[in-house]
């Protein structure tokens, strides 16, 4: 991830900021869709500028990967102890990923 990007900066900053506020009022489906709008906006904002369809992927792709990961990472802790994590990762995966881009809950 290359951290001297202006908009991968702004990115990232507001997706930490709202996964701590997350964490406090904590509904899944609501934080994983407003990390999905964010990141379409930043995408409308990028193509409006000067930056290469490569470089707006890949400023997109890092941010949803950032997003995911810190995420599971607290699915994971939050887990029961007798869950194994490798089951909370892979679930967790799929679920944010269907999230993201359905905006409800897999079937």
């Amino acid at each position: 991830m290359e951290w001297d990007d202006t908009s991968l900066m702004i990115g990232v900053a507001i997706i930490s900021e709202f996964q701590e506020y997350w964490q406090e009022s904590g509904d899944d489906l609501e934080y994983i869709t407003s990390i999905s709008i964010v990141i379409r906006g930043m995408a409308v904002y990028l193509k409006n500028s000067e930056t290469s369809k490569q470089e707006i992927n890949s400023i997109l792709s890092e941010l949803k990967e950032y997003a995911k990961k810190i995420w599971i990472d607290y699915c994971v802790d939050a887990a029961d102890d007798d869950e194994p994590e490798s089951e909370v990762r892979r679930e967790s995966d799929y679920i944010f990923d269907y999230v993201f881009d359905h905006h409800e809950y897999p079937d």
